[in-house]
């Protein structure tokens, strides 16, 4: 009976590593596309034979990648990455030549060829971390700057209920945003001097193939109000075999930071409402929280246009300020690495939501909505999984 279950268990073993070469296969085929890579697409091998510190390698005398069966435990944005490293390797070898250096200025350009912008991920495997946890999606060698997020955290942390007025917390909310919007125009006017922003992005797994209305709605928000691009792509759970949709987020790294701070805030805002409604709803959870985020987004909306009017009112004044240039500002690097990163992409469909006496009354409750703190540990506790990637 025991040798029969070891039997059972090696068969799903290597059903999962066949599935799992398929999936990998089937990604690389997709970036030749998307990328517009001319040579034939590599096949994938996945060995459990590879020692701990080599994750994969790119043969060019069999046109195959192989990569280490415990990569697959890992996130799949990890995965992702490592794949696209061994690709880069098969464009190497395709423009310059089997006898070229694998590593160096033209590797990390055929890196950048599909898609893989992080500097981090340029290197040989000598010269990266031998722990893929610490293969986060950072600025390589840079340091990113902390002050500027820890006052924001300050200002959103004196919303606190119980401690702060209705009114004092929508000042803090704005000054909040204010410092965002001021430290975003600082690093842009950096970039041309010279001192470049850092990109990276972060990909959160949802754990669902469908996503609802109010989950697109937090992704507006955070694309209109807090300087970072998103994308939707599919996430594939690797020990379940199966396909969830995940939420990829784009920007520098403070920006990418106080995104995941409002998006983990927003989800639990959205459940603490809810339970305090759903007596008196009946149901209409969708709509509820649908119109909730459409309130709160309507509010941010608003104070965006009193601000604008503000600023100009000044500058017709006389008054030297900054706040009239952030009304058009956008960062050209945000949506460079977007581009890089999701070629190809297109724009879903409108979604419609039917109005009913739920819809309502979560607008009414997302009106009031103000940030609060203590977001970032809570969110921790929530299980929301940030492949860093």
């Amino acid at each position: 009976m025991q040798n029969a279950q070891k039997d059972s268990v090696g068969q799903v073993d290597a059903v999962l590593k066949s599935a799992w070469s398929r999936t990998a296969a089937k990604l690389v085929r997709g970036l030749c596309f998307r990328y517009g890579l001319t040579f034939p697409a590599p096949g994938v091998i996945v060995s459990e034979e590879l020692n701990a510190s080599r994750h994969g390698y790119y043969s060019h005398l069999t046109g195959t990648i192989t990569l280490a069966a415990s990569v697959f435990r890992r996130p799949w944005d990890v995965v992702d990455q490592l794949i696209r490293h061994e690709l880069a390797h098969a464009v190497s070898h395709h423009l310059y030549g089997p006898n070229f250096p694998a590593h160096g200025e033209q590797f990390a350009a055929c890196c950048r060829k599909v898609g893989l912008m992080n500097p981090v991920w340029h290197r040989s495997r000598g010269e990266m971390a031998r722990d893929l946890d610490l293969l986060c999606d950072c600025p390589a060698g840079v340091k990113a700057e902390r002050s500027q997020l820890d006052r924001v955290k300050k200002l959103l942390a004196m919303a606190d209920s119980g401690r702060s007025s209705e009114n004092e917390a929508k000042i803090a909310l704005q000054k909040a945003n204010e410092l965002i919007r001021r430290h975003n125009i600082d690093l842009l006017a950096g970039e041309s001097d010279g001192n470049g922003r850092q990109y990276a992005h972060r990909t959160i797994d949802l754990g669902t193939k469908r996503v609802p209305f109010f989950q697109k709605m937090i992704w507006s928000i955070l694309r209109d109000h807090f300087f970072v691009q998103t994308c939707t792509e599919k996430i594939y759970a690797a020990e379940t075999d199966e396909y969830r949709t995940g939420i990829t987020f784009i920007g520098d790294q403070d920006s990418l930071e106080t995104a995941l701070f409002i998006f983990s805030f927003l989800h639990r805002e959205c459940e603490i409402l809810f339970n305090r409604r759903k007596t008196a709803l009946q149901g209409g959870k969708n709509q509820y929280l649908a119109g909730l985020m459409i309130g709160f987004k309507e509010k941010l909306d608003t104070e965006e246009k009193e601000r604008i009017a503000k600023a100009r009112a000044e500058k017709a004044n006389g008054f030297d300020t900054m706040t009239d240039a952030l009304v058009i500002a956008s960062d050209p690097g945000v949506n460079a690495y977007f581009a890089a990163r999701f070629p190809k992409t297109r724009k879903s469909g409108k979604s419609c939501i039917k109005a009913t006496s739920a819809l309502h009354q979560g607008k009414q409750d997302g009106r009031k909505i103000v940030l609060r703190h203590g977001i970032k540990e809570e969110a921790g506790k929530r299980g929301l999984m940030i492949a860093h990637g």
